[in-house]
């Protein structure tokens, strides 16, 4: 398998005015940032590094 066939759950919620959570539930990672964006493209670097750690080791 490659790492771009994986299907990841995510979601991603705003808790306050300036706070965006962002979750994948199947690998148990969650990132914050001031906008969507911002807490999307953390999560992402996030999977990116636990995904190439997995397949590393």
């Amino acid at each position: 398998m490659r790492p771009q066939d994986l299907t990841l759950r995510c979601y991603a919620e705003q808790q306050a005015d300036c706070l965006w959570v962002t979750v994948c539930v199947d690998l148990c990672l969650a990132a914050q940032g001031k906008t969507y964006r911002e807490a999307r493209q953390k999560l992402n670097q996030q999977i990116k590094e636990y995904v190439f750690d997995a397949l590393a080791g």
